[in-house]
């Protein structure tokens, strides 16, 4: 009991000398509750010094609270960027908080002998590559089967039956404040394709789209807890389309086509101790239309690090192809991941509004298939198999719709096709 009244007692009559010997005394017994509770009454009362900020993340640290724990420990290296414990608590707190820009950033400022003690290895440049590969289910038999092809008007319907994506990228610096992150992917994808133009009609039930595409994007850390990022997606289409001539003697042949497509972003994300918001746009020009998109998000962090936390995520498109009016779509993101055990994690998300031509991750990620999207769930595994390397397993359910595209006007006839498949992702990543 003695010791608690002393305690009420510094607080009661904090200077800097009795918040230094009270907070060093708890620091020192381990007692980090009380030590948070008297340390940030200090600072509310404006009593600030470089231990009481160190010893509050130390207490925040030890308590798994990374988001605070860094909060604090920055306040500390901004009095004191010599101290290289501090940096390694700070490094490490932005690390586990997902905050892996600041974690950079500190890492940069750590001595050789701290880098040896940390396994960090020489290499400041280069921070991860990784290999991807994705795959998606052929439609079901049935949505091809019974497809209506007695439409009179012109234009063209598809439905897509499967694709395999192949990524390889990775991220280096550039400078201290600045990361580029590069992807190279090549996709192949199948689909039935339904034509009626110029007075010929095409049914042919095994087109191929081929796609390369390379992304490149950037980060720059304006401040902790602040960055301002942009990116570019060019797109490059190969597809061979079936033409028949007219009569008396109607041919079949095959051309190849060539489109290019581009995606460009930019964004801002503002980081606090339990919130992260930030706001992007992007424009581009996906499937013969134009596009325009502005985005939200919102995570929470009600723990203070990964062990769960929520992001949820909207998106306002535009779009005007050929001669139609502009369409407008709203789309919602929800995420939700937990930490299941030691090295695993996992997360689950839903959407809800149609998707088409849909921009995502700074212009990383996009959706340009010609089949509306409706709804599309799934849930992500990551693994750290070794400090180094994780493994990322995604799985997605999502429900599509074919519709008729008159060639014209542009306008949408109502021949929609319903249908679902799945999508599967296997990432691997390699932390330099």
């Amino acid at each position: 009991m003695l010791f608690f009244s002393e305690v009420s007692y510094s607080q009661g009559q904090q200077t800097t000398s009795t918040v230094d010997a009270t907070t060093y005394q708890l620091w020192s017994q381990q007692d980090w509750n009380t030590l948070i509770e008297t340390g940030n009454l200090a600072i509310k009362n404006g009593i600030d010094f470089y231990y009481l900020r160190y010893r509050l993340g130390v207490a925040y640290y030890e308590k798994q609270n990374y988001h605070r724990a860094a909060q604090h420990f920055q306040k500390a290296f901004e009095m004191n960027d010599s101290d290289e414990l501090l940096k390694e608590y700070l490094y490490y707190s932005y690390l586990f908080s997902g905050r892996n820009y600041e974690a950079y950033f500190t890492e940069q400022t750590f001595s050789k002998a701290t880098r040896r003690k940390l396994n960090l290895g020489k290499d400041l440049t280069f921070k991860n590559i990784y290999v991807s590969w994705s795959g998606q289910q052929d439609a079901p038999e049935s949505a091809i089967e019974n497809f209506n092809s007695s439409i009179g008007n012109e234009g063209l319907q598809t439905v897509s039956t499967g694709f395999n994506l192949f990524q390889i990228g990775g991220e280096h610096s550039a400078g201290k404040r600045t990361w580029f992150s590069h992807t190279y992917a090549h996709l192949q994808k199948s689909y039935f394709l339904f034509s009626n133009i110029d007075g010929s009609t095409v049914i042919n039930p095994d087109e191929t789209v081929y796609l390369n595409q390379y992304y490149i994007g950037t980060t720059t850390l304006l401040k902790p807890g602040l960055d301002l990022r942009f990116g570019l997606h060019y797109i490059n289409l190969l597809n061979y389309v079936t033409t028949v001539t007219s009569a008396p003697r109607p041919r079949s042949f095959r051309t190849g086509v060539t489109n290019n497509d581009f995606v460009g972003s930019a964004g801002v994300n503002r980081r606090f101790s339990y919130v992260e918001t930030g706001i992007s746009s992007s424009v581009s020009n996906l499937n013969g239309a134009t596009q325009l998109q502005q985005n939200a998000i919102l995570s929470f962090f009600p723990f203070g690090n990964l062990r769960f936390y929520t992001s949820s995520i909207l998106h306002y498109q535009s779009e005007k192809a050929g001669n139609q009016d502009w369409r407008t779509d709203l789309i919602f993101t929800q995420k939700a991941g937990l930490k299941l055990m030691n090295r695993i994690w996992t997360e689950a998300f839903m959407n809800f509004g149609d998707q088409l031509n849909v921009v995502t991750d700074n212009g990383h990620t996009i959706f340009n298939d010609t089949n509306v999207t409706t709804s599309r769930y799934g849930i992500r595994l990551h693994t750290l198999i070794t400090n180094k390397m994780n493994l990322l397993l995604d799985y997605s359910n999502i429900e599509k719709e074919s519709r008729f595209t008159g060639g014209e006007s542009g306008s949408v006839i109502q021949n929609a096709v319903p249908y679902e498949t799945q999508n599967l992702t296997v990432t691997l990543l390699w932390n330099i």
